[in-house]
């Protein structure tokens, strides 16, 4: 509710009915550009790309979308990805990636130079209600990763948006480096027990790649970010997985 429609060229027409996520992606991705030492016009003509992991399901107020110059920005969740492209005129490939969980990886496995996403907002109460039912939520709230006590996961929400370039490039524009990306490496389970199970040898394997792609060795990694259910099923096998490839002989994480 306290964004800026003319700042982005918007009318507040658009801005009304478009999906929150939109919003905040513009929102988050000048932000991101700030912090990368540049002003919003500064990389307009570029050919930069805009790669979103996210998805949209946004059903927009039909009273207010009658009243919209333009009620494509909120019918179709490729203006996710797209309305960046527009304000900042970014001229390279602009797109939205949905592979649920891994959604901005696999986006920022995909181009550099890039503006990489992502983003999950989930408004309706009917997402948490059918998940509740399933039994997928945290009885208590709270959420117990790689712990017996796991009984469901709690969900998160947000954006967060990272400006990709080369090492070199990046060095040689006096960019501000937050990280450097060694290796990345992105597969699929194939065939597995369900839909949210994972398969032990797939996620063994895509480890291996990044490492293997990075040039390190298993023993130098000394933190991992899991993905983490909070089901002691799925957690379980996740955490033979990471043990396999991270520490193979027993030693401490």
């Amino acid at each position: 509710d306290q964004f800026d429609p003319e700042f982005f060229g918007l009318s507040p027409q658009d801005a009304a009915v478009m999906d929150p996520q939109a919003l905040v992606l513009l929102e988050e991705t000048l932000n991101t550009i700030y912090h990368a030492g540049y002003d919003h016009t500064e990389l307009s003509c570029n050919r930069v790309g805009v790669y979103v992991g996210g998805r949209g399901d946004h059903l927009p107020d039909t009273e207010l979308l009658a009243t919209s110059p333009n009620p494509i920005l909120a019918m179709s969740p490729n203006y996710l990805a797209a309305n960046i492209s527009r304000f900042f005129d970014f001229q390279g490939p602009s797109l939205v990636v949905d592979t649920a969980c891994s959604s901005a990886l696999v986006a920022m496995d995909l181009a550099v130079p890039a503006i990489v996403a992502g983003v999950s907002y989930l408004r309706r109460p009917d997402v948490h209600a059918l998940f509740r039912r399933r039994g997928l939520l945290a009885k208590g709230g709270y959420f117990h990763i790689f712990d017996e006590r796991g009984d469901g996961v709690v969900l998160g929400e947000g954006a967060g948006v990272v400006m990709l370039k080369t090492e070199r490039n990046a060095n040689s524009a006096h960019d501000q480096i937050y990280a450097i990306v060694e290796g990345l490496a992105v597969n699929n389970d194939g065939r597995s027990a369900g839909p949210t199970t994972p398969n032990v040898a797939m996620q063994k394997d895509v480890m291996r790649a990044a490492l293997a792609q990075s040039g390190r060795s298993a023993e130098e990694v000394t933190y991992i970010e899991a993905n983490g259910s909070g089901s002691e099923v799925t957690d379980l096998l996740e955490l033979r997985a990471l043990e396999a490839v991270y520490r193979p002989d027993g030693g401490a994480a």
